[in-house]
């Protein structure tokens, strides 16, 4: 099932209504004609003066009380905001569509303008059309996002570049957005949706918007790129908002990993998609036909701290979702995963294109998975160092054993799992037989691809040879897990209780926990005591 695509002045929503019916952003400065109010026309049922300063207007009688003007307001607030806000009057929520039926919303410009300087001018206000068919603060979030949007980058493009709206197109915005040798206008003359105002505040929606204008939220134009695949249009807002709260983020990870066509339909692809650092936080994986001429739809709700694959099949998804995975009716489709956040920007997948035809060259190799997802040396680092404190051990410790085993890797420069012949594997070289890793339910597959687990998995090992203090290994003194000499036992039964960690025998190279207490020696400021010598008793040839 297909909804059509509806644009409108500010934004877009999904109606059945075909996608060429638009409008544009009211000029009130350079059209004198769009200065007549349509407030005139109607009369006021509720007014809200809200805390933050905005004064919101109902002529919609399904929006008749305080409780819900009060709810979009804090509606507005989940949008990102800042100074600009103070010069936002109104958001006025009229019955039907006096713009138009098409039009569900506008933005009422006004701004003062010299040779030298550009000001947006105070008392600007957002009109929401149709209250009466769209009566939750959810069916108006994604509208009054996008609404906001036009005020925030009108604030920011008009005042801190000093173009006029008919001067966007030589701006440094245009020019981070990837615009210049585009469709793109910024004087009303081209296609609605390369307008570069309308692409401006759709920038606004993914970066900044709510979590309840986002989970539905797919860019009306689909041939360019969106802000999750420019990390300079990051950049940009970063320096114009100059905050440390906003600084570029990768973009989530996002991958087909595998398809097939369906069993009971060839005509329809099953896809299994791969995603990972999440960081247990909501995403949504959104898609949409790849001409936008259709409603973006929701596929999924994902939430975990560990990497995702999951299959979409199409006979277990309802008609209003599966359809997107028809090649028949489908040249190509668009994908891509969004996460809200609460500070900073929000975050995104690149979008991941699909076209049926070629299908093949859309996955991805878990190498070039692995490869593009590695860790920094300072990433590694601080992940060994937070997973030591989780689970009691002295950061300096996981620290060496990652290097003395791998030289802190999880992969080799193909992007393939470090495996050694002896069966260590990754990182922290956890080497177990087949049995072991079943009786202790470990995920091989994660070990191997997922540096995070085999980091959790190698602690959780060292933390068990720690524990074996006073019965199968030596316990020194009172055993105490900060004293960093205490460790030496289990670093040395992490790589094996046998002759060849014996320090009293003569060895090709030095046994394997003086190799890791030797890194701290030399790589930390901790200084570290020379161990006592002790007698080792074979139960056997090792």
């Amino acid at each position: 099932m297909r909804k059509w695509l509806l644009a409108i002045s500010g934004f877009f929503l999904f109606l059945m209504i075909p996608r060429d019916a638009h409008a544009h952003i009211l000029d009130e400065t350079k059209q004198k004609s769009a200065q007549f109010q349509y407030s005139d026309y109607y009369q006021p049922i509720q007014q809200y003066k809200g805390k933050s300063g905005v004064t919101f207007i109902s002529y919609s009688r399904a929006w008749n009380s305080l409780n819900q003007l009060q709810a979009l307001e804090a509606e507005l607030m989940n949008n990102k905001h800042g100074d600009e806000l103070r010069l936002l009057e109104k958001v006025e929520i009229y019955p039907d569509y006096p713009a138009g039926k098409n039009i569900l919303g506008q933005y009422r410009l006004q701004y003062d303008y010299s040779s030298s300087d550009v000001r947006l001018l105070p008392g600007r206000t957002i009109e929401l059309y149709g209250g009466d068919d769209f009566r939750t603060v959810e069916s108006l979030a994604a509208t009054l996002s996008h609404e906001y949007g036009h005020h925030f980058t009108m604030y920011h493009i008009l005042d801190k570049e000093n173009k006029l709206p008919e001067q966007w197109m030589e701006s440094a915005y245009a020019s981070v957005r990837a615009l210049k040798n585009t469709p793109a206008h910024d004087d009303g003359r081209g296609e609605y949706e390369w307008s570069i105002h309308e692409i401006a505040a759709e920038d606004y929606v993914q970066l900044f918007g709510s979590e309840a204008a986002v989970q539905k939220q797919f860019q009306m134009n689909t041939d360019i790129p969106t802000p999750f695949d420019l990390p300079e249009l990051q950049s940009y807002w970063a320096k114009k908002l100059n905050s440390g709260e906003y600084t570029v983020r990768k973009p989530l990870p996002f991958y087909l990993v595998d398809y097939k066509k369906n069993e009971r339909d060839p005509a329809y692809y099953d896809l299994k998609f791969y995603a990972t650092d999440l960081q247990n936080k909501k995403a949504y994986l959104i898609g949409q036909e790849g001409s936008g001429t259709y409603m973006a739809v929701q596929l999924d709700q994902l939430q975990s701290s560990n990497p995702i694959e999951k299959w979409y099949r199409a006979h277990e998804m309802p008609a209003e979702k599966n359809w997107l995975l028809d090649s028949s009716e489908n040249e190509k489709t668009l994908f891509r995963l969004i996460q809200h956040e609460d500070k900073g920007f929000n975050r995104g997948s690149k979008t991941l294109a699909i076209t049926y035809s070629q299908i093949e060259n859309s996955k991805t190799a878990q190498n070039t998975i692995n490869l593009e997802n590695r860790l920094t040396t300072a990433e590694m680092k601080q992940l060994l160092h937070e997973t030591a404190n989780k689970y009691g051990i002295p950061a300096e410790i996981l620290k060496a054993i990652a290097y003395v085993e791998t030289g802190m890797k999880q992969f080799d420069d193909a992007g393939n799992p470090i495996v050694t012949e002896d069966g260590g594997i990754g990182i922290m070289q956890v080497t177990l037989t087949d049995e072991e890793i079943q009786a202790k339910k470990i995920d091989k597959e994660r070990l191997m691809n997922d540096t995070k687990y085999n980091i959790e998995i190698g602690a959780q090992i060292l933390k068990e040879k720690w524990n074996w203090a006073g019965t199968r290994i030596p316990k020194i003194n009172d055993h105490h897990p900060n004293i960093l000499e205490h460790w030496y036992f289990a670093v040395m039964a992490y790589n094996g209780l046998s002759k060849r960690n014996d320090p009293n025998l003569p060895h090709a190279k030095k046994p394997y926990q003086e190799r890791v207490f030797d890194i701290i020696r030399n790589h930390s400021l901790v200084n570290v005591k020379s161990i006592p010598s002790f007698e080792v008793e074979y139960s056997d040839e090792n």
